[in-house]
């Protein structure tokens, strides 16, 4: 379970095969969509986030027997050569391109409009 903002989800293009991407700030409204009587492995975008050890405890907390937090997050997963999956070119930057209308620089007075 990939435990990303939203932000940092668009920015990697490497994911764990079948992993489910909840960002902890929407966790307690969508963890029942985690599968129960399954292992659940949960891991964070950074190598010294705190993050998945926490939702890992509220899962237990919650009834769920098996649930581990990635130590070392996705990181350490892809350097230990577990599965993973690569998005396509397109995937990936599709995310990652701004929608031109949000923010657009004036060329006149260098100002963001």
């Amino acid at each position: 379970m990939e435990l990303w903002s939203d932000l940092a989800y668009r920015q990697e293009d490497v994911r764990i095969p079948g992993a489910i991407h909840i960002p902890p700030a929407e966790f307690d409204l969508r963890n029942e969509e985690i599968p129960k009587g399954l292992p659940v492995v949960m891991y964070c975008a950074r190598p010294n986030e705190a993050t998945s050890a926490r939702m890992a405890l509220l899962l237990k907390s919650n009834g769920f027997k098996e649930v581990w937090p990635q130590l070392g997050g996705l990181e350490a997963w892809v350097e230990r050569g577990y599965p993973t999956e690569t998005l396509g070119v397109g995937e990936a930057l599709a995310d990652r391109i701004p929608d031109a209308g949000v923010l657009e620089l004036k060329e006149q007075d260098n100002s963001w409009a």
